[in-house]
């Protein structure tokens, strides 16, 4: 069986391969109040009338130096030379929580989400309240939701542009568990 540690040992050593690298196991520094995104799926083309020249479905983390997480899962647009832009016109989930940060390691807890469309059922963000993430330099190695493990990377988008959902969650959120 293997330890669940030597999984990002592993990818540690592929890395380089594509021009990244770990990070140090102590105080590992990473980015704290500015959006990593990662991409769920291609770019694609827009429908007609929308801004920008791509679009594609994203999680978007914000780890705000207070300890608090935003967390969103929707549509990202924009063109290739300019910062992603969140589509508020499409589907969306935001959960707020806490983060802590140890070593290489960093801590997330979900606790409040809404859903900008009418939810049925148990909430999947809540359904994973905890999720663990691997520092890599200026950027998350994990699973936040897409079902697979992927790179949360530093993006230009302007912070204000997450932390205009959390107001959302705040009002019309309900808490996990």
């Amino acid at each position: 069986m293997n330890h669940p540690a030597s999984i990002p040992l592993r990818l540690c050593l592929l890395l380089p391969l594509l021009g990244l690298a770990c990070a140090p196991d102590k105080a590992t520094p990473f980015p704290t109040d500015r959006p990593l995104v990662r991409l769920d799926g291609d770019w694609l083309a827009p429908p007609p009338g929308v801004v920008g020249d791509r679009t594609a479905p994203a999680t978007v983390l914000l780890l705000r130096r207070d300890g608090e997480l935003i967390e969103l899962h929707g549509w990202i647009y924009g063109k290739a030379d300019e910062s992603p832009r969140i589509s508020s016109a499409d589907g969306y989930a935001v959960a707020l929580g806490r983060w802590e940060h140890e070593g290489s390691q960093v801590q997330v807890r979900r606790e409040r989400v809404h859903h900008s469309a009418p939810l049925t059922g148990a909430d999947p963000l809540c359904a994973r309240p905890a999720v663990h993430f691997e520092v890599l330099q200026d950027s998350l190695l994990g699973d936040g939701g897409a079902g697979t493990v992927g790179v949360y990377a530093p993006s230009a988008m302007p912070p204000s542009e997450v932390e205009l959902y959390a107001g959302e969650v705040r009002r019309l959120g309900r808490p996990c568990g």
